[in-house]
């Protein structure tokens, strides 16, 4: 577990004891973990206990926990310039943990699978960030898996309820009131995703959606289906250094691909107030601002050559304005496009591009 936590983190921990009772329940006191010296920021973690219960070997490295309880989690980060934050939580509760044993010469594929969180269910319990005497808040975390423990293939959830930014935060970021003046003087957010992740020991295979769903602003939805990345792609950043070009993996990843691909916003009342501002500073109307749009949605979209794509986003911008619900831009090539296939791409061509890659929108469907 401890080496499994090195791999995740990419920082070794250390702790003050480890106890075990009658019943096989381990107690970790005051476990810690630094990020390296030099890093800028200095990052250090802290919990203060870590109880494991109903512990057994499962064979081939693989070890089930039970019930796993972390209590006064903490998170300091520090940069060089002296800004600084820090995030804590006081309880965090796991059920049905799988730890995978990285043992010796690993491949690519088992130190993967060692860095992993696996676990049916967690629940992490009011999570803090306090930054420069400000503080935002979240009540809670939440994550359901449900898969192989071996592989760590499955289908996960995740969801990051009411992250509240209050009043005082906002009038800091919001220094000439314009947030304020639309109606938004707090703000509260969920997030959440969906993935479904696939780990032949050779590929991964990823189909993930996210949300971010502002109370009373819109939401946010964005999805991707990436498939075939190699344990060679893997390998290589597993090896790679903090601050090092990501550019070096390219050579690796040529053979990644992707297949749908899906961007929407659903509006809760943002457009219709944000509408009226823009055409003030324009100075005109919002119903003379409405009517412009499309036209310069067509002059705009001209030099790309395409009438079918600049009639859809003509079609959804009026469709959108008339009544605002939402807009949806999508992805969906008759096959699949690798990283290879997109690089080689004559950027001289748009209209090939947005055929080949099977670009569309549409407005309020």
């Amino acid at each position: 577990l401890l080496k499994s936590w090195e791999i995740q983190y990419k920082m070794a921990p250390t702790y003050k004891s480890i106890s075990t009772d009658s019943n096989g329940a381990v107690t970790i006191e005051n476990l810690e973990w630094k990020v390296a010296p030099g890093t800028d920021p200095s990052v250090k973690a802290t919990v203060d206990s870590v109880e494991l219960e109903d512990i057994a070997d499962e064979g081939s490295g693989l070890y089930s926990i039970g019930d796993v309880t972390y209590t006064g989690m903490k998170i300091d980060f520090a940069g060089v310039d002296g800004t600084s934050f820090s995030i804590s939580t006081p309880e965090v509760a796991i059920e049905d943990m799988y730890v995978k044993a990285v043992g010796d010469n690993p491949s690519p594929a088992d130190t993967l699978r060692a860095g992993m969180n696996v676990a049916k269910k967690s629940a992490w319990g009011k999570i803090t960030v306090n930054a420069g005497g400000q503080s935002v808040s979240a009540d809670g975390l939440t994550t359901t898996w449900d898969g192989d423990p071996v592989t760590g293939s499955g289908k996960s959830n995740m969801k990051l309820s009411n992250i509240f930014i209050p009043e005082t935060l906002m009038a800091m970021a919001d220094q000439s009131g314009m947030i304020k003046g639309l109606g938004y003087s707090t703000l509260s957010i969920d997030i959440g995703a969906d993935i479904d992740l696939t780990n032949d020991g050779k590929n991964l295979a990823m189909n993930f959606g996210t949300y971010y769903a502002v109370k009373d602003v819109g939401t946010l939805h964005v999805g991707a289906d990436v498939a075939d990345i190699s344990m060679a792609l893997v390998a290589a950043a597993q090896t790679m250094k903090p601050g090092a070009d990501a550019s070096a993996l390219l050579p690796q990843a040529q053979s990644m691909s992707f297949g749908n691909f899906k961007i929407r916003f659903e509006d809760s009342s943002i457009t219709n107030k944000v509408l009226p501002l823009i055409a003030q500073m324009q100075g005109t109307d919002a119903q003379t601002l409405k009517g412009s749009a499309s036209a310069f949605a067509q002059i705009g979209l001209a030099q790309l050559k395409s009438p079918n794509f600049t009639q859809q986003v003509v079609t959804a911008i009026n469709a959108y304005l008339a009544d605002p619900k939402s807009v949806t831009v999508t992805m969906k090539p008759a096959k699949r496009i690798t990283i290879g296939e997109l690089m080689t791409l004559n950027p001289q061509d748009p209209a090939a591009i947005i055929a080949l890659l099977g670009v569309g929108i549409s407005a309020n469907d």
